[in-house]
């Protein structure tokens, strides 16, 4: 049983939760996305670089899932998808100005996207995102689909219960389909991925219970929305560590670390990759000038751009005062001396490597150069959640 999802966010986590499920149910499964290939468990490599997509392809599991990029969506590298393969397809959606550097338009990122429609098996199952804006763009020309989402012409709708800094409840209802979820995961743009999760692990012929205890268990893939508490004698605070590197999953981000923790100062890390959509930096350094109290620009992964020109181009949107320290250990050391109450680390992810163009850096991930400036200080750090 084959399942592929693409979208410009949500894949990994989608891929993680149905990963942790069938784990949890005792099946055969590998998986691969953006933090590496899976085999029952077990974490083969801590990148989803295109040799261990070779890798996976070649793997005998009785269930496979896997990240879907646009790059081999649109036969951009030597690996190509098998069209006709996947019996379940998911689409979490699209936002402009993302890859549109390696596609040249949005129109080529738009129709690599579509190609998952030719991935599925003519008998097989696909789902779409309906909260989409681009949801028409998406689906036109396309038949035999599903949708789920807060739309409430969604096929399989998505209602929020309730929601607290450690859990999240909601519904999905539609068709065949009434159920309620728990999850560790908090905001909507996880209540989408747990219910493209929800689908794609029916489809595979999990029954309720083990998917409804599998999704309780999850705790989150390693750097979306990843937490931390850090504690000292004099006070605590929480950092969040979050892949958001496009405007909408930014916004989306920061949106929801206020929402969850309102009484609560925001300091705002964060920098742009080089070599990448250059039209959202400016957009992004509004979004944090905008939502935080203290915002720190710094180095993402600059690879062969100048990074003071990615800099430039952020402060283009900047709105009020902010600090600019390149080093990004040093921008998180300062960050955590800026007496704010939540930190978020944006951009990285679990990202282990700093792309320099010609010199690449490996141990440089956010939770990493976090974990050092804690012991520097002698700042006690635990995982949000003690079981990870």
């Amino acid at each position: 049983m084959i399942a592929a999802v693409t979208g410009t966010k949500g894949k990994t986590t989608v891929v993680r939760i149905v990963s942790h499920c069938l784990e949890k149910a005792g099946l055969d499964y590998s998986s691969i996305c953006t933090i590496g290939l899976y085999k029952n468990g077990k974490r083969i490599s801590k990148r989803g670089e295109l040799r261990w997509y070779h890798r996976f392809f070649d793997m005998d599991s009785d269930f496979t899932c896997f990240e879907a990029t646009s790059h081999l969506l649109g036969r951009r590298t030597q690996l190509e998808i098998p069209r006709n393969s996947a019996d379940v397809v998911v689409l979490t959606g699209i936002e402009r100005g993302e890859h549109e550097e390696q596609h040249e338009l949005f129109s080529g990122y738009l129709d690599a996207k579509k190609n998952i429609f030719d991935v599925k098996k003519s008998a097989g199952t696909a789902f779409v995102c309906r909260d989409t804006k681009e949801f028409e763009s998406l689906v036109d020309g396309v038949e035999g689909f599903s949708t789920y989402g807060f739309d409430p012409s969604s096929d399989y709708v998505i209602e929020l219960l309730n929601q607290e800094d450690n859990l999240s409840e909601i519904m999905i209802s539609g068709r065949d389909l009434n159920v309620r979820l728990d999850s560790r995961l908090i905001g909507s743009f996880n209540h989408q991925n747990i219910t493209a999760a929800y689908l794609i692990l029916r489809e595979m012929g999990l029954n309720r219970d083990q998917i409804i205890s599998g999704i309780k268990s999850f705790s989150g893939a390693p750097g979306r929305f990843e937490r931390f508490t850090l504690e000292n004698d004099h006070r605590s605070m929480t950092v969040i560590i979050d892949y958001a590197h496009t405007p909408a999953s930014f916004r989306a981000t920061l949106e929801l670390a206020k929402e969850i923790y309102p009484e609560s100062s925001l300091c705002t890390v964060f920098g742009c990759g080089g070599d990448r959509t250059a039209m959202k930096r400016p957009l992004m350094g509004r979004e944090a000038s905008e939502q935080s109290d203290v915002v720190i620009i710094t180095d993402d992964n600059p690879r062969f751009e100048s990074p003071e020109k990615i800099i430039d181009n952020i402060m283009i949107g900047v709105v009020k005062p902010c600090q600019v320290i390149r080093d990004r250990e040093e921008a998180i050391a300062a960050a955590v001396d800026s007496g704010c109450d939540i930190i978020l680390l944006a951009g990285k992810g679990s990202e282990e490597t700093y792309n320099a163009g010609t010199k690449i850096y490996s141990n440089r991930s956010d939770r990493t150069l976090l974990t050092k400036v804690c012991n520097d200080k002698k700042i006690k750090i635990s995982p949000f959640f003690d079981d990870i």
